[in-house]
Formats: C-alpha cells, sequence, structure tokens
C-alpha cells in the first residue's frame, strides 16, 4: 500500500514536470497543457475540442478588411504560426468586425497566446471572450485551462462549475474538469466527470485515456483496462504511456 502512495506521488510530480501540449485548443484550436512546467506529453490531457462553436463560419472570404484578417488570423494558427496569428487577429480587431463574432477573435487570440507560452495574456483575451460571449461553455473551458497552466487551480475549479452552471452536460468541459481533479490527485473525483463527458459524447479518446487512469488509481483495474482498450481503438496516442502507470499502479 505504501509502495502504491508512492507510485501515485511520484506520477503526479511527473505529471507537473511534463507536457501535454497544445494543439487545435485543441478543439479544431489546441489541446492545452497541464502546467506550465511540462515539456513532453506523459500521462493525461485535454481532450481536443473547438474553440469557438461556430469555427465552421470561418470557411468564408469577405472584402471586409476585419472579417478577411480575422480568418487570415485563423489560417495563421492553424498552421502553427503563432505569432503571425496575433498580428493579423490584432489587426482583424483594430479594423472591426462585420460578420463574425468578437469572442471568436478573442479565442483565437488566447489560443494563439497560449501556444507562445504567454499565459497572463492568453487569460486576458480567453476573459474578454467570455465577457463577449458567457453561454458558450467552451469560453470556460478555455480559460480554466489558461489558469490551471500558470498553476491557479483554485481559479481554474471555480471556471469549470460556473461553465457547468451554463451547460452542466458539455463534454468538453465534464473531461477537461476531471483531468484538473486527476491532477489534484482526486481520482475518485474525477470519474464522474469523465463518465458525464463519455456519456455525452463516446467518442472522446482522451477522456477514455484519462478515466483508465483515474479507475486505476482506484484500484478498479478491470475497469481501467476496459477504458484503455477502447481509447487505443478510438486512436488514443498515448495509451502506451498510460498502460506503464497502470501496470505500476498493481
Amino acid at each position: 500500500m505504501k509502495n502504491k502512495f508512492i507510485i501515485i506521488c511520484l506520477i503526479i510530480t511527473l505529471l507537473l514536470c511534463s507536457t501535454t501540449g497544445c494543439s487545435p485548443l485543441t478543439y479544431p484550436l489546441l489541446e492545452a497543457a497541464l502546467s506550465s512546467e511540462e515539456d513532453t506529453k506523459t500521462t493525461y490531457e485535454d481532450e481536443a475540442s473547438v474553440k469557438d462553436n461556430d469555427s465552421d463560419d470561418h470557411k468564408f472570404t469577405s472584402s471586409e478588411d476585419g472579417d478577411k484578417l480575422l480568418l487570415e488570423g485563423i489560417e495563421e494558427y492553424n498552421e502553427g504560426n503563432y505569432a503571425d496569428a496575433i498580428d493579423k487577429l490584432l489587426a482583424a480587431e483594430s479594423a472591426g468586425l462585420k460578420k463574425q463574432k468578437l469572442s471568436t477573435l478573442y479565442s483565437y487570440m488566447g489560443a494563439s497566446c497560449e501556444e507562445l507560452a504567454l499565459y497572463d495574456q492568453a487569460i486576458e483575451y480567453y476573459q474578454k471572450a467570455l465577457e463577449e460571449d458567457p453561454e458558450d461553455p467552451q469560453n470556460y473551458v478555455n480559460l480554466a485551462i489558461a489558469y490551471r497552466l500558470t498553476g491557479d487551480y483554485e481559479l481554474a475549479l471555480d471556471t469549470y462549475k460556473e461553465g457547468l452552471e451554463v451547460d452542466p452536460d458539455y463534454p468538453e468541459l465534464n473531461s477537461s474538469l476531471g483531468t484538473l481533479y486527476l491532477l489534484l490527485g482526486n481520482a475518485e473525483a474525477a470519474i464522474p466527470y469523465f463518465e458525464n463527458a463519455l456519456e455525452e459524447d463516446p467518442s472522446l479518446a482522451v477522456t477514455y485515456g484519462n478515466a483508465a487512469l483515474a479507475y486505476a488509481i482506484t484500484g478498479d483495474f478491470e475497469t481501467a483496462e476496459e477504458y484503455l482498450d477502447i481509447a487505443r481503438s478510438k486512436g488514443y496516442t498515448n495509451a502506451d504511456v498510460i498502460q506503464e502507470r497502470i501496470d505500476a499502479l498493481r
């Protein structure tokens, strides 16, 4: 029992010194890291999802300067040119938008800053996005992850809970909150949120992986292996790492 406790502590320590990385927040926008100290993907992460629920609307072309610059900024972001994306997005804000939402602009600004590890600026823009559109649950997810990256877990937790009041069934919100509880070493609290997320969206491969680790930490290895197998079948790339963690907990 003592050895298992030590292993769990080591997992959390490794997590705090490693990275999940960001990719389209990850959502077609970005997969957020678990802490600002993280360098490589190791244990668990956030499910990819969309920064803005209207992302499909960005396929238009417009002669309006602000809207066109926003579209160009999004393209730069998707290509990984985050500094260029920020330049385009700032120019779009100055020019003004006529067809697109300002919350979309601020979400991509936050995501670009987050990719560049400019977490304070990311928080500022995510807050603006939330102010512009407080009914979009993804805005709460993005802001909470940014708080988490700075190590402010209390603010992250409060933000997730505010988001749950807006949409208690939003899959990415439940999954990301579960990830926070897992990071905090409370696997039992994490599991219900993972289950809520999977009930609403069974396609979330990363959530199955995170849930597998949570079940293993609580001693339910049968469910852990079942969920990890599902994660693998859905293309979860971190499955081997999770398997090593599960084996170490036995």
